[in-house]
């Protein structure tokens, strides 16, 4: 054996050979490991059994092996001064025998047959110890891992380790680290199995100190212990360097391509069949359940529970919750949304969204929205908090606001205000504040110290000057306006610049710069805000989220929700396509590049009786450009089918789509892709007696209800020319 050891970051090579080593290692008690427990052996050329019953009666251990272990070995001689069990052994033996320990019981096999194969007929298995040269004590959870094959072990408590490298494959370089402990490379230098012994100086590296932050915080404190190795978080607070790869596809966090140094890999397309655990995600991620990334994620997410340690850039979506620093695009939670930092573009939740910073867009939620500071809209169903406001706040209870208010706020009951307002007051019953300059709006009652601009109630609204909003059920009048805001039960007009337009029934303005909100229609000629209807949204330029049954804009820099959704300078395509079930597709994609619907439609002739398979459907995708000719396209459609005009079956067919698009000239290109499909129908036979279920190519799995009806599920393919 080879001992060396290398001060700072150094270099440990190794040898297949033996030779004595004075290596002080802490004394073990007779309850340790049986092969860590500490003997000193001074024998020459001296039978194997006499070096074992030596050692045995020493460390009180008992050895079981086949008598064959032994036949026509050479005498051994072996020196070695308090040292384990394990390391005299190989000292002795080398290779040649395997040993594993239980109880006060070491087991030896022979090894011999295995060793005399090939290099690419046995694995390499690199091992040894790792110490603390002051002390001379093993060091426990330092990482030894080969970045090039992910391949990684932990020392134990007595700073042992081993790995085992697949058959076929050889580890070329090695790297040790431990939070506090010098960098070392391990370079082998042969296809055989190594034993080291390294004494690992003490250092202290800045990039540690940032992985303790970025790593044990984040993943030890936060993230549940039953969803993570303890094996992966070692490797992510040990472990400085970050690893880059195309592709990753995990079951669990600990069960994927990138192994247990996944916690150190960015990933450009990554894949989690349940959960998945990476340092980042550079274009696309998907899972069924839970998706966990250190640092920094874009462009699209897409999984039930979102988890991002860092920044995220493009589409978040969760269907139970998301989580992470900033966002500069479009944040979307059934549940809950949470951001740490600031939220550029939209935060829409089903229940709950906070925004620990500041918002510039638009925050939705349909119980409670929460913010720092408000530049834009803020839009709840029962209250929103903000600290400063400087945009929209919207609740059908209480808005809460601690400082100063710019320039609106909208509850259906109590609107308070510690600070002074500039702009707008809503409630359905009262408002309380010190000062106002633009707007108070309620039901019954207006309290403010002074109030310059809009005054609302719920009957009459009156005005000399209006340097803000007007809010009324029935009518506002004023004598001079700036038109910062109006709500109304039935009809607004503006024909200047306003911050927000609430009616009952329709909005019409130049300019909007916050929300424009109806019960029917919107129309703006320029709104940079949240434009909000219930039937239709209309505006030449769009600058933040158009929400409502049907969108139009000109322009948009942002994104249309909504059934249907054109924008004339946007993304708009017909697709013909033809995929495993139906030969012939149309389809109309309509919205923006990063939110679009899709309106499908297909035919099949099932035999020459004349049954036809129709189908009709509605969708949602997004698009990601890679380059000038190429983009990524992720679509979710759910599809009705009939056999000839029967739909009372209610047979329903949803598609996963993943593919790629390629432009073949200004606005033709080509789209190929792979989908996801779960079918559930009622069977039906046609006029030649075959059933629906005969034209489903393949099943990965087939339930048979009891209800007569049938669910299946297949991986299909879509080739399609867009126009």
């Amino acid at each position: 054996m080879l001992e060396i050891v290398r001060k700072g970051v150094g270099l440990v090579v190794l040898s297949s050979s033996i030779i004595a080593t004075t290596t002080k290692l802490q004394a073990q008690s007779q309850g340790s490991s049986a092969l860590e427990r500490i003997v000193s052996v001074n024998i020459y050329n001296e039978p194997p059994k006499e070096m074992l019953d030596l050692i045995g009666k020493q460390a009180n251990v008992v050895f079981s092996y086949s008598p064959k272990i032994l036949e026509n070995r050479p005498p051994v001689t072996v020196a070695a001064e308090r040292q384990p069990i394990r390391l005299v052994l190989f000292t002795a033996f080398g290779e040649t025998v395997k040993m594993k320990s239980h109880g006060k019981y070491i087991i030896l096999t022979d090894n011999r047959t295995a060793l005399s194969k090939p290099f690419g007929d046995k694995p390499q298995v690199i091992q040894g110890y790792i110490t603390n040269p002051k002390t001379g004590e093993g060091i426990r959870n330092a990482t030894v891992y080969d970045q090039k094959l992910l391949l990684s072990a932990i020392t134990d408590e007595y700073g042992y380790f081993k790995m085992e490298v697949p058959y076929g494959e050889m580890s070329k370089q090695l790297q040790v680290k431990k939070m506090g402990f010098a960098d070392t490379t391990i370079v082998p230098n042969n296809n055989s199995s190594s034993f080291v012994l390294l004494k690992l100086p003490a250092t202290a590296l800045d990039h540690l100190k940032d992985i303790s932050k970025k790593g044990e915080n984040f993943i030890l404190k936060t993230v549940p212990h039953w969803l993570m190795s303890d094996r992966q978080k070692t490797n992510t607070i040990n472990v400085g360097d970050t690893i880059y790869r195309n592709w990753q596809v995990s079951l669990l966090p600990y069960i994927g391509t990138n192994r247990q140094l996944s916690g150190n890999v960015v990933n450009k397309y990554s894949y989690n069949i349940f959960a998945g655990y990476s340092m980042g995600v550079r274009v696309f991620e998907v899972s069924s359940l839970v998706n966990i990334v250190r640092a920094d994620a874009r462009y699209v997410m897409i999984g039930a529970v979102n988890y991002v340690g860092g920044n995220t850039k493009g589409v978040q979506i969760g269907n139970i919750f998301n989580r992470t620093q900033s966002v500069t695009g479009v944040q979307i939670g059934n549940v809950f949304n949470l951001a740490t930092g600031n939220v550029t573009g939209a935060q829409l939740a089903g229940v709950f969204s906070m925004t620990h910073a500041t918002l510039k867009g638009a925050q939705i939620s349909g119980v409670l929205s929460v913010a720092d500071t408000v530049k834009g809209a803020q839009i709840s169903a029962v209250y929103s908090n903000a600290h400063y406001l400087n945009g929209t706040q919207v609740s059908g209870i209480l808005n809460n606001a601690n400082g100063t208010a710019v320039p609106c706020q909208l509850s259906a009951a109590i609107n308070i205000l510690n600070g002074n307002i500039t702009g707008l007051q809503t409630s359905g019953v009262m408002n309380i504040s010190k000062k106002v300059s633009g707007a108070q709006v309620t039901g019954v009652m207006n309290l403010a110290s002074i109030v310059k601009g809009e005054q609302i109630g719920g009957v009459y609204n009156q005005a000399n000057t209006l340097n803000g909003v007007q809010v009324s059920g029935v009518t506002n009048i004023a004598g001079r306006s700036n038109g910062s805001g109006q709500v109304s039960g039935v009809l607004n007009i503006l024909n200047g610049d306003g911050t927000i337009q609430v009616a009952g029934a329709a909005n019409i303005a130049r300019s909007i710069h916050g929300v424009q909100i109806a019960g029917i229609y919107n129309q703006a000629d320029t709104v940079a805000g949240v434009q909000v209807g219930a039937v239709l949204n209309k505006a030449k330029v769009m600058k933040g989220v158009q929400l409502g049954l049907i969108n139009i804009a000109d322009t948009i820099s942002g994104i249309p929700i909504g059934l249907f959704s054109f924008v004339k300078k946007g993304y708009h395509h017909i697709e013909a396509s033809g995929d495993e079930l139906f030969y012939t597709n149309v389809a109309f994609r309509t919205g923006t590049p990063l939110f679009h619907n899709i309106i499908t439609a297909g035919s099949r002739t099932l035999n020459k009786g004349g049954d036809d398979l129709w189908t009709v459907g509605y969708g949602l995708g997004t698009t990601l450009s890679m380059g000038k000719k190429w983009s990524f396209d992720a679509d979710i459609t759910s599809n009705t089918i009939a056999v000839n005009d029967q739909l009372e079956d209610n047979n329903k067919l949803y598609k996963l789509y993943l593919g790629f698009d390629r432009k073949l000239s200004k606005h033709v290109s080509v789209a190929l892709g792979v989908t996801a499909n779960y079918f559930d129908y009622k069977d039906s036979e046609v006029e030649d007696g075959k059933m629906l279920s005969s034209m489903i190519p393949y099943t990965l799995w087939n339930t048979q209800q009891e209800n007569g009806r049938t669910s299946c599920g297949w991986i299909g393919a879509k080739l399609g020319i867009r126009f």
